[in-house]
């Protein structure tokens, strides 16, 4: 914020966290963990179908993301 002039101050805003601290920080570390494993698993022992996999992982992706909005800073 230091570096935007300070008529666009008010126009900018940032990410924050709908939550307090900690429980941002332990939803992130889980979400990122559960999204990793899940490529992972569906990478290495999940269907040998190119187009089956790209599926799973975007409908994975979505599933995640979507239930943590609630806990960062998404609008």
């Amino acid at each position: 914020m230091e570096a935007i002039p300070v008529q666009y101050r008010d126009i900018v805003g940032g990410p924050s966290l709908k939550v307090d601290v900690h429980t941002g920080a332990f939803a992130e570390g889980l979400l990122t963990f559960l999204i990793t494993f899940a490529c992972l698993s569906i990478i290495v022992k999940g269907p040998r179908n190119v187009i089956l996999q790209a599926w799973l992982l975007a409908l994975v992706m979505v599933v995640l993301v979507m239930s943590g909005i609630d806990y960062t800073g998404l609008p």
